[in-house]
């Protein structure tokens, strides 16, 4: 029996679909993303490669439940019914490729090839307090000095180095001083030379315990022996002279034999703490919630008691980690700046692959740089933080608060350094990673397939020294500006070329991605993990594929000569029916309902047919018929109708096919279906005045960390 041309042509589409699914099948290139983000390039380089994609759609969707008619009809390129359509026909199949979001339910996919986690034991170095303890192993590296205040132990090593750096700081301070002459007087209401001592014999201590390996940050640091009474001393000296410009009292006849001794003692400071000149002279510590992100909770202050004192409260609610604050950086225009790099950690056969990518971004401060005020415009350069303030320092810089790395170039060619960030800060940012790989590698798991994109944070100080701040699992990879665009977009295109184009040849281009680390995994003590304790893993189901339930009964029955290409895709069995409870022996039985034609109005009042199945009604479970009662309300607008028509209603078997030509349909919704998804710059007030639709709109998430230390800092 013949169908008309529109079904020839559903037939035609669906038999083209199920060739595509059928052949990525057969090559493995089944991918999935998880998360409410569009993660527009990923799915574009994909697709490109021939994969698609495993969809799943929320149970509140209407999509979710339309029929497969349905779908088939309004399938377009790239729309919400062509995804939910293959995603049927894919059935139960394991994706090869799989991006999540967080790695909270890492242990539900252990069995798929190719993952975007990785397992790390003991210390997550995606928390503050996870990273600071690698600090303190890595064999190189510049980062900020900082002690976990989550272990009692370190609250009063920090008070100690609080002090330490008060006496360093006042030391600095005087060698540095142009005319160190003027820094004496012989008037009466000035620091006696005696408390200068007290000074100096604080800093000697540490220096000589410095030599025999006993650092402020370690646990076995001998007490200097000084009293309550003599940090005062030291603490008073320090503000009296560097904050409020007093004098040393001397009489000028024993001047030539002082300045010699301030000579010397600043120098062992420079050559026993080489940073301590980044230190600057005002003593700023940053207070930082262990488990936050996007500098929410960051607290800037040089008051030791007032750090303490939020310590000591807030213990039972909140883990802190203290930083010293870098307060010599690098200036553009006079603003801070820092800057976001990629990093990426593959994991092979037998190897374990550390990548840097080359494209940064810049990220500005909006007022210029003080410490008239302890600003978060000022200090924290953080995105999430600048991209809320629409005023900025200098007119030569974007009011969106971000350069990219060559705008950054430029600047360096104007100042007369062309040659900084390729042969003096990039180089040290690779080196300082493959520093961290090396001491973060024991403690991840040896997984083939297991991959992983960081966020890193650098600070370049006025020396084009380079510090690692932060690093961050699971980063914002938003599109806030066309900085981020192009930065955020073409490290998503490399991505994909390492972790799909060279995991399976190693001769292949890896785009901007660097390698600069490889680890042999034979060399690393090898770690299970009880993952039974989670979950039991998933038995493998046999793909199902009930979308073409009333395709197939179309093409065997009908007159059409099956298309070639049919002969070559086998059907894959049906799942066994679900079985029916026993009927009701006071129901009667029901006569076969026909459709009606129902009026179903938009913005434009027009009228949708469609394609509809005619069955004879049959009793179904209970929990089926409830969600199909909830599912009506919500799908009554959404679901286009069926129109009873003598002329082009088809039988086959025991389902009547009614089948409205295009030509007589009345179609308001001439857009496709796709959602919007904006990657350009946030709007502020979408954000927040309309919270419903900042994900989707605004692709906002904000925060850079997950319960299970995963840093999400928004970038």
């Amino acid at each position: 029996m013949a169908v008309n041309s529109y079904g020839q042509e559903m037939l035609n589409k669906y038999i083209s679909y199920k060739h595509r699914v059928n052949q990525a099948l057969e090559e493995g290139r089944i991918y999935r993303i998880v998360g409410h983000y569009d993660w527009p390039r990923l799915r574009e380089e994909l697709n490109k490669r021939g994969w698609i994609e495993k969809r799943q759609f929320p149970s509140d969707n209407p999509i979710a439940d339309l029929p497969h008619s349905i779908l088939l009809e309004e399938a377009r390129p790239g729309n919400d019914y062509e995804r939910a359509l293959i995603a049927r026909m894919i059935g139960r199949t394991k994706p090869t490729w799989m991006w999540m979001l967080s790695g909270k339910y890492y242990y539900r996919f252990l069995d798929i090839p190719i993952l975007n986690k990785l397992y790390v034991r003991n210390w997550n170095f995606g928390g503050k307090d996870g990273l600071q303890k690698y600090f303190d192993i890595m064999d190189y590296g510049n980062h900020p000095r900082g002690y976990n205040l989550i272990e009692c132990k370190c609250l009063d090593i920090f008070i100690e180095d609080y002090y330490l750096t008060a006496a360093t700081s006042l030391v600095l301070y005087l060698d540095n001083h142009q005319s160190l002459y003027d820094r004496f007087t012989k008037e009466e209401n000035s620091v006696p030379w005696s408390a200068i001592m007290t000074v100096f014999n604080f800093v000697n201590r540490h220096v000589d315990d410095a030599q025999y390996g006993m650092n402020v940050s370690q646990e076995n640091f001998k007490n200097s022996g000084m009293d309550e009474q003599k940090l005062q001393i030291i603490y008073a000296t320090y503000i009296n002279i560097v904050k409020n410009g007093m004098k040393i009292q001397i009489y000028h006849k024993n001047l030539q034999d002082h300045i010699p001794i301030i000579r010397n003692i600043a120098q062992k400071v420079r050559d026993t703490w080489p940073q301590r000149i980044h230190d600057g002279y005002m003593n700023i510590w940053l207070l930082k919630p262990a488990y936050s992100g996007q500098g929410n909770g960051i607290i800037m202050s040089a008051d030791v008691n007032e750090i303490t004192s939020i310590v000591k409260e807030d213990t039972e609610v909140k883990k802190y980690i203290v930083q010293k604050y870098i307060e010599r950086p690098m200036l553009v225009y006079n603003t801070k700046f820092d800057l976001r790099q990629y990093f990426l950690l593959t994991v092979h056969k037998n190897k374990m692959r550390g990548w840097a990518h080359s494209k940064c971004t810049v990220r500005l401060a909006s007022e210029e740089f003080s410490f008239d005020r302890f600003s978060r415009a000022i200090h924290i350069t953080n995105t999430a933080v600048q991209r809320r303030i629409k005023k900025r320092s200098n007119e030569h810089l974007p009011e969106y608060h971000m350069w990219g790395i060559k705008d950054l170039v430029q600047y360096f060619w104007k100042m007369g350094k062309p040659h900084a960030w390729q042969e003096i800060i990039f180089p040290q940012i690779k080196r300082t990673l493959v520093s961290f790989m090396k001491s973060a590698a024991p403690n991840i798991e040896q997984r083939p397939g297991r991959f992983e994109i960081f966020g890193c944070d650098w600070l370049v100080t006025e020396d084009l020294q380079t510090y690692m701040l932060e690093i961050n699992r699971s980063p914002a990879l938003y599109y806030y500006t066309e900085v981020s665009v192009d930065v955020v977009g073409t490290m998503m295109n490399d991505l994909i070329k390492v972790t799909v184009d060279y995991m399976k040849d190693e001769t292949a281009s890896t785009g901007g991605f660097e390698l600069i680390c490889e680890i042999d995994m034979s060399t690393l003590e090898p770690f299970d993990v009880d993952w039974s304790q989670y979950y039991r893993p998933r038995k493998s189901v046999t793909p199902t594929d009930d979308v073409n339930d009333y395709l197939f009964e179309v093409t065997r029955q009908s007159s059409v000569e099956p298309c070639p290409d049919e002969n070559i895709i086998p059907r894959p069995p049906s799942p066994p029916p679900m079985p029916l409870p026993e009927p009701d022996p006071t129901t009667q039985k029901q006569a076969p309902v026909k459709p009606k034609r129902q009026n179903v109005k938009n913005n434009n009042e027009n009228v949708i047919p469609t394609i509809v199945i005619d069955t004879v009604p049959q009793q179904q479970p209970k929990h089926q018929q409830d969600h199909k009662n909830v599912l009506k309300e919500t799908t009554k607008a959404n679901i286009r109708t069926g129109v009873s028509s003598t002329n082009n209603e088809k039988k086959i078997g025991e389902k009547s096919l009614y089948i409205i030509p295009p030509s007589k349909r009345i179609r308001s919704d001439t857009n496709d279906t796709k959602p919007n998804v904006n990657n350009s710059t946030d709007n502020e007030n979408n954000n927040e005045n309309n919270s419903e639709n900042a994900l989707s709109q605004q692709q906002e998430m904000g925060q850079d960390f997950d319960p299970h230390g995963e840093s999400l800092i928004t970038y």
